[in-house]
């Protein structure tokens, strides 16, 4: 991608609220080292430009179409860090879960903020062993979709994530097989788990839909 000459003054578009962004890979026959160098420049010539076309202040919305686009973290990295107001956030699982986004210090204030977290459900699964991380990470969560595989640690990540998350209220869950869930999605098991996680917190049978 080439840059594009802009006005240095403001951006072209203010005042959007929701940002869609979908990466387009690209293909070359240029060696390992000089294709590293490609994607980091093209990387932040991306990024550059975005910020230069659009103001990211008042994005509350965000989302990253392409679910393993990995040679795109660098602008994801900067958009989510140019978006202070973003609440909402719609990626792949595998980006999410790459190290340069989910161990970066930097996104700390980012990813406590978010309120609605919308992993694509596509080709990889959430991994079990990142429930507890995910609920470290986004304390602030009420509005949860992911994907994984049923194979028995399906009530630990349901657990995992009813007691970790104060504020939850809509949890989604696609699973990988269709075996069924020895109570775990129950309208009791949910309040059982939520009142004793949170005591304080009123949690009533009629406000709880739990469908397998």
């Amino acid at each position: 991608m080439a840059a594009i000459d802009m006005p240095s003054s403001s951006p072209v578009f203010q005042n959007l609220d929701h940002l869609i962004i979908e990466f387009v890979s690209f293909n070359t026959t240029a060696q390992r080292n000089e294709l590293d160098l490609i994607h980091k420049m093209d990387q932040e010539v991306r990024a550059n430009n975005i910020m230069r076309f659009i103001d990211l202040s008042q994005i509350t919305k965000l989302e990253f179409r392409s679910t393993n686009v990995i040679n795109q973290l660098y602008v994801i990295k900067r958009i989510l860090l140019t978006s202070p107001k973003s609440i909402h956030l719609v990626i792949g699982t595998p980006l999410l879960l790459h190290t340069t986004l989910f161990d970066n210090s930097l996104l700390i204030p980012v990813f406590s903020q978010l309120q609605a977290l919308y992993m694509i459900p596509e080709n990889v699964c959430f991994p079990v062993e990142y429930a507890s991380k995910l609920v470290e990470r986004f304390p602030s969560l009420v509005h949860v979709e992911l994907r994984t595989t049923c194979l028995g640690t399906d009530a630990l990540l349901v657990d995992t994530l009813l007691r970790g998350l104060a504020k939850l209220i809509h949890l989604k869950i696609f699973f990988t097989y269709k075996l069924y869930i020895d109570g775990t999605c129950s309208v009791d098991y949910v309040i059982e788990r939520r009142r004793q996680a949170f005591p304080f917190n009123i949690c009533n049978k009629d406000e709880v839909l739990g469908k397998n």
